[in-house]
Order: structure tokens, then sequence, then C-alpha cells
């Protein structure tokens, strides 16, 4: 019996988005089952690295560039903690490989998905504020590592609600993700009441996750779904641009920065954390190179705390990791993002605004540990490069969108 691959894959990654939706309730009943999908998109993963490193080039140089920085993480660390630095990377480089495939499925995809998961991400929130939940706080031992199944922590005393999550920012990066779907989709129908409606509850329900930063991006978010493409393509180019180039300028170590209000969140990432994150590179040999798979965020807590840093950015995580590359990286990125011009003026818009709100979100969190994140930058990255839908063009003088 031949196996339909193209089928897997979408399904894989629904199974992916399902068990981490609820990773908090499945973590009290049966713990293993949140690392079942995980598993998966490893072995699709490798399947389709083995078939395409001979053919293609780009996926050569992925395999290569992540056997060499799992070796120099193993040779700055230890094999378990560059394993587990590369474990956390699995559903980026899954969702990276196969976006062709996903991305039509998250652009086209069944509605009915995207509100179940906005109904059950809102009556897990409501269900935590009211009664609480035996997984806030627990801990389970995986490997000889404690885990936390659901964090429980506080902002000024109140509860960052995870919801049926793992922690609060995956709740409100869910609700913004899922409720961005519907109301786009209900704006192509010209169905604004419901629209507002799914908008104002979204933020509501984001509100009692505490994440001020997701309810600031879904307020902008819906700012940019009602101006025209052009505007819309010009401005979210703009923030992004902007957004690295000031992760590049405050993640390097400033002595006239020491100074700052602890209780501002973004100014204690910007002259303490960023900063102090980009100082594990202690020699120049890592300042160009990197450290390696599992230097910095959850594997380096676990395994060598006294060398923890959160990074709290994207680019502060991956500049750890892989170093200068890191920074080629986000110019070809960069490039081919300026550059690119999309056939359909809906995609390109759709496009456009959920890259905004999974990017901006890059500045102040680690979005390869955050799974939604992670999931959604690699869907973002992938369908960027497929030819099928959008192509490099420097010609300025002819319409944007054909």
């Amino acid at each position: 019996m031949k196996i339909d691959i193209s089928k897997i894959v979408p399904q894989v990654f629904l199974a992916f988005i399902l068990v981490k939706a609820f990773s908090g309730p499945i973590g009290i009943i049966f713990q293993p089952l949140n690392y079942v999908p995980t598993l998966m998109m490893l072995i699709l993963m490798l399947r389709r690295w083995a078939i395409d490193v001979m053919t293609k080039p780009v996926s050569l140089a992925l395999v290569i560039l992540v056997v060499l920085y799992f070796i120099i993480g193993i040779g700055n660390f230890s094999i378990l903690q560059a394993s587990f630095g590369l474990y956390i990377m699995i559903p980026f480089f899954y969702c990276l490989t196969y976006s062709k495939t996903i991305s039509y499925y998250v652009f086209n995809g069944d509605q009915k998905v995207y509100f179940f998961l906005f109904i059950t991400c809102c009556i897990g929130i409501a269900y935590v504020s009211m009664f609480g939940a035996p997984w806030l706080g627990g801990v389970i031992n995986v490997g000889g590592v404690d885990k936390v199944i659901s964090r429980d922590w506080t902002t000024g005393g109140i509860l960052r609600n995870p919801g049926f999550t793992a922690a609060s920012f995956d709740a409100a990066t869910l609700l913004m993700i899922s409720s961005f779907f519907i109301i786009s989709k209900y704006f192509e129908n010209k169905k604004f009441v419901p629209a507002f409606l799914i908008f104002l509850t979204s933020i509501y329900f984001i509100y009692l996750t505490t994440t001020k930063t997701t309810i600031v991006t879904l307020i902008v978010a819906l700012v940019l779904m009602l101006t025209p493409v052009f505007l819309t393509r010009i401005m979210v180019k703009v923030i992004i641009i902007v957004s690295i180039l000031f992760s590049y300028f405050y993640m390097i170590p400033q002595l006239k920065y020491e100074t700052y209000d602890p209780q501002n969140t973004l100014l204690m990432r910007m002259y303490s954390t960023w900063p102090r994150a980009i100082s594990l590179l202690d020699d120049s040999i890592s300042i160009f190179v990197g450290k390696g798979f599992g230097a910095i965020g959850t594997p380096a807590q676990y395994f060598s705390p006294k060398f923890y840093s959160p990074g709290d950015n994207v680019l502060v995580y991956m500049y750890v990791i892989c170093g200068f590359v890191s920074v080629i990286l986000v110019g070809l990125f960069v490039f081919k993002f300026l550059f690119s011009r999309f056939y359909d003026a809906s995609l390109a818009k759709k496009y456009y605004i959920i890259c905004f709100c999974i990017m901006i979100g890059g500045v102040t969190y680690n979005l390869f540990e955050s799974v939604f994140y992670s999931t959604s930058l690699g869907v973002l990255i992938g369908f960027l490069f497929n030819n099928n839908v959008c192509k490099l063009s420097f010609n300025f003088n002819r319409k944007i969108i054909r």
C-alpha cells in the first residue's frame, strides 16, 4: 500500500498543534502523548532531508548547518544538552521543510479548526480563572530532568493564565493566530459584526493571560486588515526591518545603558537580558561561530543553569547558537521579504499581516521555544521561498500585485 505523504504531513502538523493546545491536561493524564507528534515530525523531516540532500543545494546546506551546530553544541556542552537544543527546533525545521504543503492548509484550511482552537482556548482560560487547574506548576521527570507541565507564575500578583496550554504566552499566541484567520475570513465575506465580536472576545481572553504585547499586536493587525494591501505591505516591511535593526543594536553590550527601570520589561530585555545573553559568547571563536545547539534558553536552564539566559529575542537566540551565520540567514530572509511580489493580492495581505503578528513577537520572545510561534515561523519563511505564490522582482514601476 502506497502512503500519501502529502496527506500525512498536514495531519501530523495538526496533531502537534492540538496536542500543544491541550498540553496541560495531557501532561496530567498521559504525558508521553505530548511527544508523539514531535517524534513523527522528526521521522518525516529526516525522510525528506534524505531525499532532497542529493538534489537540492538548499537542503544540503541546511543539513550541513544543523549537523555542524549540533557538533559544536556537543563540544561546548554535552550530547544531552545539544540534543535537547535540537529537539526544541524540530517543529520549526519540520514546518520549514514542508512549508509548501502545510501553508496551503494554513491559508486555505477549514475554518472549523480555527474556531475549535479559538473556543477551546477561551474555555481553558475561563476554567483556570474560575477554578484553577491541577496542571499549573505540575512537574514530571523526563530523562532525569524535571519538566514543568504548565507554568504557574504571576505578574503583579495576577496569574499569567495558560488555559489548557503550557504557558500564558502560548495561550495568547494561539488566540491571536486563530482569531486572525477567523476575522480575515469574516472580512472577506463582508461580515464585520461577527468579526469584531471575535476580535473583542480574543482581546478579553488575551488580557486574562496578562500578555500585553499580544494585545497590542492583535489591535495593530486589525488596523492592517482595514488598510489597502499596498499600504499594509509597506507598513509591515518597515516595522519588521526596524525591529531587526533595533534587536541587533541593543544586543551589543554597552556600559552607558547600565541604568534602567527594572519594572519595564522591554527596557530590562534591551539593557540586561539581550547583552547578557551575547556575553555567553566569551571568546573570539564563539563570537564569530556561536556556541551551538543547547547554548541558550531551556536546554541551558536544565543542563547548565549557571550559564542560563532566556534570550527573549529570536535574533539573540539565533546569534548565540550560530553566530555570524545567523546574520547571513537573516539577511537572506530580509532580501527575499523586501523584494518578493505575490501573485494574489488577498493572499499577500494575509501573509504580511500574519508575518507582522509572528515576527514582531520575536522582539520580546524566544520564538523557537514557543510551540505556536516556532511552527508559524517555519511556515512563513518557507512560504516566502515558494515560487508558486511569489517571486523576486526589482521592477518598481509596475503593479506590486499581479
